[in-house]
């Protein structure tokens, strides 16, 4: 709920839900979320391991990021609870 309290954010947000738990539980962070968020992204159809990638073999996280932004959310949420993400 920090995010309510700060002033910066107006632009992005205009409505939150306050839901009880910790992000700092151990289930709901990661040292590394490079794995899942490529996933998700696939999910998404904004990320083809074969194609979006650049030449260093790193994913392209420019043109994902372009494509993640245009991806419905509701499609995005219902995808990620058939894939277990």
């Amino acid at each position: 709920m920090l995010s309510e309290l700060s002033m910066q954010p107006k632009q992005l947000f205009h409505r939150a839900i306050a839901l009880s738990g910790s992000a700092l539980n151990d289930w709901a962070t990661t040292l590394d979320p490079k794995p899942a968020s490529l996933r998700i992204s696939q999910l998404a159809g904004c990320f083809d391991p074969e194609v979006n990638v650049l030449a260093d073999g790193q994913p392209d996280v420019a043109t994902i990021m372009s494509c993640m932004k245009t991806v419905n959310a509701d499609n995005l949420v219902q995808e990620i609870g058939r894939a277990h993400v």
